[in-house]
Parts: structure tokens; sequence; C-alpha cells
């Protein structure tokens, strides 16, 4: 009997415990939607993904100034929300609201979103790209009239504090009212950061792959009314990594200085592209090491197999040899061997391997004979020569 009530007991508690799930999920599900209706009047469009224990939703206006047929005017473009709920719960912890110089009728659209550097630019040269473990959202906005907007704003987020928290915009400072802001309508904590003009060039991406964000910044100079807004033109360059949540000059770029392209460039995506190439051209230039031929021979003779092989026992009468070889732009290539005396007028060299220098990062990038980092030869290589 003991048995059966504490069966039906089990049964009757899930049942009002079920039914209490089904009743409040939906509901938190639909206070977001009820959110949106309200906030954009029925027109609007969202972008949503899952970063850590959090959903971040970004949701602004579907209709733009001029923009046939979806016109609607300065004042009635409603303030861009982005909205951190708990993935499971759906509960909504915070609602950003996106303010750009005015309090209301906000002409802002968002021009580009990354979560958790999923759409940084990925680079040919990068072998791999480095996962941002601290940013979890990056925002960048436009003030938008319809034609050429202005300015522009950004917003990087990261994870504080059991939420998802403004942290950081673009560098330098700017008067208040020029500043992009955003205020969460739950706590009504503001945050504030610098803006931008909007032909400015920027994007992110760990370009040293030492796990921080960098911000690639390039500007044009345009002198109004004597110059078409989108003329090809020389762009000048800069590159600024996060520290402590504020963007400073990248030291280990180009020097920490500007850099002018050599060649006009225009201001369409394949521009842009060009632009990405060049941002990663100087910074290979940059961290280029430039090593003489006398650092390229001291650096074979430390590997293992090359040290193992200067210690053996040779003839007396022969001699052993690290050499230079030959230099290209990018390598120098070191010859390894020993030269044998076969008779007085005679002799032949024994070549231990030929090993090819990068000449930017020292590292040895392929090798005749291939060993392991211990010394132990593995195979002939099928890399070599490398050029």
């Amino acid at each position: 009997m003991k048995s059966r009530l504490t069966i039906l007991t089990f049964l009757v508690l899930s049942i009002i415990f079920g039914f209490l799930f089904l009743q409040n999920w939906p509901q938190e599900q639909e206070s977001l939607e009820i959110l949106l209706q309200e906030q954009f009047d029925g027109k609007y469009t969202t972008e949503a993904q899952i970063v850590g224990n959090y959903q971040i939703t970004i949701a602004q206006s579907s209709c733009y100034p001029y923009d046939i047929p979806n016109y609607c005017k300065f004042d009635k473009k409603k303030t861009p929300l982005i909205i951190i709920q708990d993935k499971i719960s759906k509960k909504i912890i915070s609602i950003y609201e996106v303010a750009m110089r005015f309090e209301t009728g906000n002409v802002i659209k968002l021009i580009s979103s990354t979560f958790k550097g999923e759409r940084y630019p990925k680079f040919d040269w990068h072998e791999k790209q480095t996962d941002i473990t601290d940013i979890a959202l990056i925002t960048e906005w436009r003030l938008h009239y319809g034609g050429s907007s202005g300015l522009k704003g950004l917003a990087i987020f990261n994870i504080k504090e059991n939420n998802i928290v403004p942290a950081t915009g673009y560098y330098g400072k700017t008067p208040e009212k020029e500043n992009i802001t955003l205020k969460d309508r739950l706590t009504n904590k503001s945050y504030s950061f610098p803006l931008e003009i909007d032909t400015y060039f920027s994007s992110f991406v760990d370009l040293n792959k030492n796990g921080k964000i960098d911000m690639l910044f390039a500007r044009w100079e345009w002198i109004i009314g004597k110059e078409g807004h989108y003329v090809p033109r020389p762009w000048y360059l800069r590159v600024y990594e996060l520290n402590s949540g504020k963007f400073e000059i990248a030291k280990w770029w180009n020097k920490g200085e500007e850099y002018k392209t050599p060649e006009d460039i225009g201001y369409s995506k394949t521009d842009e592209s060009k632009l990405l190439k060049i941002f990663g051209s100087v910074y290979k230039s940059s961290s280029c090491k430039n090593l003489s031929e006398d650092e390229a021979v001291a650096i074979v003779n430390n590997l293992p197999e090359v040290k193992a092989y200067l210690g053996l026992d040779f003839p007396s009468n022969n001699s052993v040899f690290v050499d230079v070889d030959h230099t290209t732009q990018n390598l120098i290539t070191v010859h390894v061997y020993e030269a044998v005396e076969d008779s007085e007028t005679k002799g032949h060299t024994a070549t231990f391997n030929w090993y090819s220098v990068d000449k930017c990062t020292g590292k040895v990038k392929c090798s005749f004979s291939e060993y392991d980092d211990k010394g132990k030869r593995i195979q002939v290589s099928n890399k070599y020569p490398c050029e």
C-alpha cells in the first residue's frame, strides 16, 4: 500500500511540475516577442546567437529613411536594442538601448556584429585563427540618414560578473554629445564610448595571435567640396590592441606608427579586402627579424642533430663546415658537410644536411633530411627546397 501511495504521489507531483513548466516557459519566450513588437511596432529584424550561458539578440527597425518601400521618418525609427537572456530559462537579464547623439528617434543601424570571434576576418598567412575567449560580442553602429551617414559607434561586450556588459568602444575620447551610449533599461546603468567618422575602416582580429583582440583602423583625408566621396585615395593605417579594457597603439605593428598605402584605394568591399592584405603584409614585415647570415649559421649550429654531428670523431685530415650556401629574398640556406681529403691533390664533400632558415622568423623552414626535436632522423623531406 505504501509503495502505491509513493508512486501516486510521485506521479501527481510530476504532473504539477510539468504543468508549471509548460505554463511558465512559453511566457518567457513570449516576453521577448512582446518586447520587440512593442518596441518596433512590429517592424524589426533580429540577429541572435548563443554565447556561453547566454542568448544575445540584436534587434532594430526593419525600415530605414528613404529606403523604398520601407520608408520611415527620422523620428519614427525606433531605438535599437541588445537583449541578453539566460540560455535555458530565457529570462531577460539586460536590455541595452543603443543611442547615438540623440535620446529618441535614433536613425542608426547595425553595420556588423561579431559573436565570440566567429566572424573575424581570416588572413591567408594565418596558420590558425586564435580563439578570443574574453570577447562575447562586438557591434558597430552607423548613424543613418539614408545617404552618407557621418558617424560610427563601436561597443565591445565582455562576460563580467555573471552578465554580458559593454567593456569598451573605439580608442580615444570625444565630447559626450558625440558618444555612442548603451543604457540598460533594467538597471538604468549607462556606458558611453567615442564615435568615429563612418567613412573610416575598422575590423577586428587577433593579428599577432596572442589571444587578445586587435583593431585594424584605416582613414583617408577628404577635402569636402573639392573631392568626390568615393574617389580612390591613399589610406592611413594603424593598429590598436585591447589591453585592460582600453585600446592602445600596437607598438609591434609598424613600430606603432601610421602607415600610408603606396597606392590609391577606393571604398568598396573589394577595396576593404585590399586593406586587410596590407595590414597583414605590414605586420609580417614589422615582425621580421631580418636575420644575418651569421645568425642563420648560429641557429643551425644549435640544432641537436648538428651538435651531435659536430661532436663526432672525424679523421684528422678532414674538416667539418657549417656554411651559408646561398641566400634568397626570404631564406638563407646553410650547408652542413665534411670536406674529405682523398689524397694530397684530390678530395670531395660528404653532406650531412641542407637547412633553409626563414630570414624573418628564424625558424628552419625546411631541410633535406628531417629530424625531430631530439635530433633523431625521421625521413628525407619531400618539401625541400622550400622555394
